[in-house]
């Protein structure tokens, strides 16, 4: 485990405490700056990289890591938008909006990030009636700071949501869990919620699509990025050979002008 240079005691201190728990040797941990990490994607006898980062460092990874094929699983950037439908209760979420947006000052990736709301908005506000195109609406705000953009048509609205090549998380706020689960699907994200943002769970898997990373974490399918599939094939050639003799035996060669397959292999 390689922390960051700004982290260090946080992340030197979870390893102390899971080397407790773990055999040696399990996990470990090197600091560094950024050729540190270099060193570590480019090594030949490591064979996976898990990343968390800014996707611009994820793309220097994936690169240093294909000099021997290492398999990567990319955690990077994201830009969630949150489409409020104007059918919600804004006051009864409105505690749950902020805590999407500010939780941790707002320094996480699965933050709610770009807010919609159909027509005004609402306090707490940080910044209101900004266009799509604004640098605080088309980059990645890490920080507690979010934008509310305003929208008129639902289609419209989720296109907008799909058209930055980030992809890590969504949500849609609705009476009509139904109908917010059906626009939730439609929305170009590795985890999409409904009336909630940033809920991640250890037993379901997470990861971006587009520019906000490569593969998941967490659940089943996040363990089984660290394995690899291997085929195996036995034949049992006497089994087989037997088989055929069965099944030759239950033939009338004869009738049909040739020599049973059985003789041809007894004169071998």
């Amino acid at each position: 485990m390689k922390p960051s240079e700004f982290t260090l005691v946080s992340i030197l201190r979870f390893v102390q405490l899971v080397s407790e728990i773990l055999p040696p040797g399990v996990i470990n941990a090197v600091t560094g700056e950024g050729n540190v990490g270099a060193a570590i994607t480019g090594y030949p006898d490591i064979q996976k990289v898990v990343f968390t980062g800014s996707t611009p460092t994820g793309r220097r990874v994936m690169a240093s890591a294909s000099a021997n094929l290492k398999r990567c699983t990319l955690e990077l950037g994201g830009n969630d938008a949150g489409i409020v439908l104007p059918d919600v209760d804004v006051k009864k979420i409105a505690p749950k909006l902020f805590g999407a947006a500010f939780h941790n000052n707002g320094q996480t990736c699965a933050a709610l990030k770009r807010m919609d709301r159909e027509g005004y908005f609402f306090e707490p506000t940080i910044v209101a009636d900004l266009t799509d195109g604004s640098r605080l609406v088309d980059k990645e705000p890490f920080g507690p700071i979010v934008p509310i953009i305003k929208y008129t048509d639902i289609d419209e609205v989720i296109e907008r949501a799909n058209r930055l090549d980030k992809g890590l998380g969504g949500s849609v706020w609705s009476s009509d869990a139904a109908r917010a689960a059906e626009l939730a699907q439609r929305l170009e994200c590795g985890s999409a919620w409904v009336n909630d943002h940033g809920a991640i769970q250890p037993d379901a898997p997470f990861g971006g699509v587009k520019q906000s990373g490569i593969g998941v974490e967490f659940s089943l399918y996040g363990l089984e990025e660290y394995t690899s599939i291997q085929t195996l094939e036995i034949t049992h050639q006497v089994q087989i050979q037997a088989r055929c003799r069965a099944e030759s035996s239950r033939v009338d060669w004869a009738a049909l002008g040739v020599r049973s397959p059985a003789v041809l292999d007894d004169q071998k």
